[in-house]
């Protein structure tokens, strides 16, 4: 006899059933997109099932239907049941002008990926790596830059060995996750360890299976989370074995500080010295707290730069008509200023295409700016349209993306359109780090992803690098129809693409 263990949809359908059963009542104003009709029975449960096989369409249908308003939509494993979907640049300001005490970026990120149990709860409740990346990290590119440009360069060489000039399938995906994990880590470990691939593994799966266990948890009973939730997560040995790597510098620079202070002769300007001079808490500077942060910097910086990169190029390699021109940009910027930072910020039009590939391209997911409704009273948009307690509210950040309201021809790729403003004249505000109620990749707000301009810096370097060192060429749709089970939308792994040494 077959157990039901062996057929995933019926577990879905089982669980989406329990969550139908026993969810709350609701009080709210804001129209539902379900499929079949409210109104009949186990309508929540039977639309619940049918939007995680279709959400592209639903969110697509609730968008057409309430233009600059609000929406719900059936989903399980959240709180409460359904997501509020709010959509225009008025709601948007709304949304990240409300305090934290109404609405809740880090509540949200939490639940949703079950921080708690696959980072921690020290990670959930002192973000303080945040700010060692703002004001670390990210003021401190410029001298990084030559570094992270040395490994990348070297990743490169070691992932791509054509045996001759003739085109080879270029295995993309492999290669980009390499090639981000060896350079993040020449700033967040150093040299050699940057190229230990058993640590590479190590950070690289960990990066991959967060979100991934973080959705396993999701789908446990609340009652079963504290009990079943550590055991999912993989974040306590991973945190033992990075520490193999480790302890011992970083219980070198931990006694340093003790003793001289943070401002010791020598105290080396790396990511270990940025986390230790915002971890003001005596449990956050020991090196097993350390090392927990090393993991989640690798979650962030892996994890998005990868996803980036790889739709980009996936554009880059079925657009040749854009090459002459990108390469010519590269190449006399570089000519002029050699492989700096700064460099990297005069490529305007290799910025603008970035721009628009992640303003029509799958991005990191089909929502942004996610909030929780932690106010007891919910929260109210100014027309009226009420959100209640305890649910989680989205923009549709995919389809908002391809306004006309933000853009002239939203569905038209125009790989140019943003170094237009510069070269008329205009202020150049659009660049690929710049958020906004019509670009969304990065979250908006002070909420904003604190680590987008690195990620930024290394997906331009790649691009640049690429095209000066290589010929690419793929089938016209590479990249499209990625997998739409559910909110994820991620570069597709279908279709090929091809590389050569450029002679």
């Amino acid at each position: 006899m077959e157990s039901a263990f062996e057929h995933p949809l019926l577990l879905l359908g089982l669980f989406a059933l329990t969550v139908y059963l026993l969810r709350p009542q609701m009080r709210t104003n804001v129209p539902a997109i379900i499929d079949p009709p409210s109104y009949i029975p186990f309508a929540h449960f039977l639309g619940t099932v049918k939007f995680i096989r279709s959400a592209p369409e639903t969110l697509a249908r609730g968008y057409k239907q309430y233009p600059g308003g609000v929406f719900r939509v059936p989903l399980p494993f959240i709180s409460r049941g359904w997501m509020f979907l709010a959509n225009g640049r008025s709601r948007v300001q709304e949304m990240v002008s409300a305090s934290d005490d109404v609405l809740s970026f880090e509540v949200a990120a939490g639940e949703s990926a079950q921080f708690n149990y696959t980072l921690g709860r020290a990670i959930t409740e002192n973000q303080y790596h945040a700010n060692a990346t703002r004001n670390g990290l990210t003021r401190n590119l410029e001298r990084c830059y030559p570094d992270v440009h040395d490994e990348m360069v070297q990743a490169f060489e070691d992932g791509i060995q054509l045996p001759d000039p003739e085109w080879h399938v270029f295995s993309v995906q492999s290669t980009i996750l390499q090639v981000t994990a060896r350079s993040a880590n020449r700033i967040f470990v150093g040299f050699p360890l940057c190229r230990n691939q058993v640590y590479l593994d190590l950070v690289i799966n960990f990066a991959a299976s967060v979100l991934v266990r973080g959705m396993l948890i999701n789908m446990l009973p609340q009652f079963l989370k504290p009990i079943l939730g550590p055991l999912i997560s993989q974040r306590r040995s991973a945190r033992r074995k990075i520490l193999g790597f480790l302890r011992e510098t970083m219980e070198h620079r931990i006694q340093m500080d003790r003793e001289h202070g943070r401002d010791w002769e020598g105290r080396p300007n790396d990511l270990l010295s940025w986390l230790l001079q915002f971890a003001n808490e005596d449990e956050e500077r020991t090196a097993p707290a350390l090392a927990m942060r090393i993991l989640v910097m690798n979650f962030a910086a892996i994890h998005t730069t990868t996803t980036t990169m790889t739709a980009v190029l996936y554009d880059l390699a079925a657009r040749p008509d854009l090459v002459p021109t990108l390469r010519e940009e590269v190449e006399s910027v570089i000519q002029r200023n050699g492989w700096t930072k700064a460099a990297i910020g005069k490529m305007y039009k290799l910025d603008s295409f970035l721009r628009e590939s992640q303003r029509l391209g799958p991005g990191l997911g089909p929502v942004s700016l996610t909030r929780k409704v932690v106010s007891k009273d919910g929260f109210t948009f100014t027309d009226g349209a009420f959100v209640p307690y305890g649910v989680f509210l989205s923009v549709p950040a995919h389809l908002q993306q391809r306004d006309k309201e933000f853009c002239d021809n939203p569905e038209t790729f125009d790989a140019f359109r943003f170094s237009r403003e510069r070269e008329s004249g205009k202020m150049f505000t659009n660049q690929a780090a710049t958020t906004g109620a019509g670009y969304l990749p990065f979250g908006h707000g002070r909420h904003a992803c604190p680590g987008r301009f690195f990620a930024i810096m290394i997906v331009k370097s790649m691009l640049a690098y690429l095209l000066i060192n290589y010929d690419l060429k793929a089938e016209a749709r590479v990249g499209e129809g990625g997998d739409t089970f559910g909110m994820p939308v991620d570069p597709s792994k279908k279709g090929k693409v091809w590389i050569r040494k450029r002679v």
